[in-house]
């Protein structure tokens, strides 16, 4: 009797074991299916996939990156960084979050913001290559701006290439956190899996030397030669020559004052307001006249009851009577909400800055 009632617990042991690897390879499919359907150009399919697979499994941060990535993709910058967020503060030791979340921020200009977050994914692995690799871009993006702002120049800065991951190769249940660390902070030396060692030439990585202020350089002039004599260079220039009407600083500010502005009117539903703010060179959009544009507008700000709309994260570049300004704009209205990365094109007339094109930036 003994002896049956043992054998028929081991049974039941097995038949648990059996089904616990069961139930871990479906999960492990479910994933599979949904990277596939992110890399089959899917996203908005993968998106619901991966919130059903969410709902199921909250804390699983497998399907949560899946799903951050997917958003992505999809155009949903605001919902893919909050997610990202989300993973930073729950698990901090994983490096993949940190370093897609910087990109996004590289891609918007937020080169600062970008940086800090490679800094910290540094501190999750320090022999990770991704990270030196997205380091090592930021680093020689922004030390071309800060080289280009010193000597006053135009033309195009060199623009980042930040490159994103696509799995969580580095999540274990080892890796799990104890602790939370605050986004963008560095989180201390996380220890290496068990059985995993550091090869010889992994240990010779050194991470990337912080950028530096750039280095004034005074130009000399060759000593000009008038009939053969040498010309006095201690004489001063009677006219030095200005290299800009107006610090760009001032630009900025300004440009800032009418973008939030423009959305005051837009949030009161001042219609005249609002619309005054563009240029009589702005074309719309979508294929549709400026005419057509206008009666729209008016329309469909007229028809709500309320509309709040928050901007932030400003990014403003100025190039002589044109500037770009990029932020984060959060609509509210009585039938509607979104949030979305917004772009406007300005060019500065007799009446000020005025909007030339408008576009939304996936």
């Amino acid at each position: 009797m003994f002896t049956a009632a043992w054998f028929s617990l081991v049974l039941l042991m097995l038949g648990l074991v059996t089904i616990t690897v069961s139930a871990a390879a479906n999960h492990d499919q479910e994933l599979r299916n949904i990277e596939a359907l992110i890399d089959a150009g899917k996203p908005r399919l993968a998106v619901n996939y991966a919130g059903r697979y969410v709902n199921r499994n909250p804390e699983d941060p497998r399907a949560l990156f899946l799903m951050a990535r997917a958003e992505e993709k999809a155009g949903h910058l605001g919902k893919a960084t909050k997610i990202y967020e989300r993973l930073i503060r729950e698990y901090p030791r994983l490096p993949e979050p940190f370093i897609n979340l910087a990109a996004i921020y590289a891609n918007a200009e937020q080169y600062e913001k970008a940086r800090r977050l490679l800094v910290a994914a540094l501190n999750t692995d320090s022999i990770y290559a991704k990270v030196y690799e997205g380091l090592i871009n930021l680093h020689a993006t922004m030390a071309s701006q800060a080289y280009k702002n010193a000597l006053l120049l135009d033309g195009e800065a060199v623009k980042p290439n930040p490159s994103t991951v696509n799995a969580l190769i580095s999540w274990s249940a080892e890796t799990r956190p104890d602790t939370l660390i605050a986004q963008g902070e560095p989180s201390p030396p996380a220890s290496r899996p068990k059985g995993v060692g550091v090869s010889a030439d992994d240990a010779k990585v050194k991470p990337a030397p912080a950028i530096t202020e750039p280095v004034k350089v005074a130009i000399r002039p060759a000593n000009p030669i008038n009939n053969g004599q040498l010309i006095n260079q201690a004489t001063p220039d009677p006219k030095p020559v200005a290299l800009r009407s107006k610090p760009v600083r001032d630009d900025r500010e300004e440009l800032e004052t009418t973008v939030k502005n423009w959305a005051e009117a837009w949030s009161r539903r001042d219609v005249g307001r609002y619309l005054s703010f563009y240029s009589a060179r702005f074309r719309p959009t979508a294929g549709v006249s400026r005419k057509q544009w206008k009666q729209q507008r008016e329309l469909r700000i007229s028809a709500k009851k309320e509309i709040h709309i928050e901007l932030s994260d400003f990014n403003t570049s100025v190039n002589g009577r044109t500037a770009t300004v990029l932020f984060l704009q959060a609509y509210k209205s009585d039938t509607f909400r979104d949030v979305v990365r917004k772009k406007l094109v300005l060019e500065r007339g007799a009446g000020g800055w005025k909007i030339v094109r408008e576009t939304t930036v996936s």
